[in-house]
């Protein structure tokens, strides 16, 4: 089959596979992801993440049975670190951690997501300050709200990794960023 003159080839791939203008693709295969250290913190008890993600591999085994998305921090002994991944489950995990041990918030998706071809909007509203304790962290996921539950819930005034003048991740987390 012949394409129209006015559809470029290099766009289209016999699979229906397809390049979007002025998008990125992550790998942890290749060490990709952005990232960039704030000079200041600002607010990190209410802020809003927002991104379109696609898994394009199921496969969790060279990660440590995760897949980081996006966070904040770094891993050790005296830091704090945040992070969203995929876990091995194929659920969405929020996880905030101080020390590589204690756990200051960690929320799980019920519905579990394991389509690699799917595109997924994914919005992530969190507000610690909230005084109902299952407020404090909203997903939406193509404008669906999600439900999951709390195992750590963070308390009023716990302030997160995200927005802190430290390493910011997307396309991955400090859990395994490269």
């Amino acid at each position: 089959m012949s394409l129209p003159s006015e559809i470029n080839p290099h766009l289209v791939a016999a699979s229906g596979a397809y390049t979007i203008s002025r998008s990125v693709r992550t790998r942890r295969s290749a060490s990709a992801y952005f990232n960039r250290t704030p000079a200041v913190a600002s607010n990190r008890r209410t802020w809003t993440w927002s991104g379109w993600v696609k898994r394009g591999a199921l496969s969790v085994s060279d990660t440590g049975g995760v897949i980081g998305i996006f966070g904040a921090g770094t891993l050790g002994t005296s830091n704090a670190n945040f992070q969203c991944y995929w876990n091995s489950d194929h659920t969405l995990y929020f996880q905030e951690t101080v020390q590589n041990v204690s756990n200051q918030l960690l929320w799980t998706s019920t519905p579990i997501y394991r389509d690699p071809a799917a595109w997924y909007h994914i919005v992530v509203a969190v507000d610690v300050t909230q005084a109902t304790a299952s407020n404090r962290l909203k997903l939406y996921v193509n404008g669906v709200a999600q439900s999951g539950s709390f195992s750590v819930t963070p308390g009023t005034t716990t302030d997160l990794s995200i927005n802190n003048n430290v390493i910011q991740y997307i396309g991955g987390a400090p859990i395994n960023p490269s």
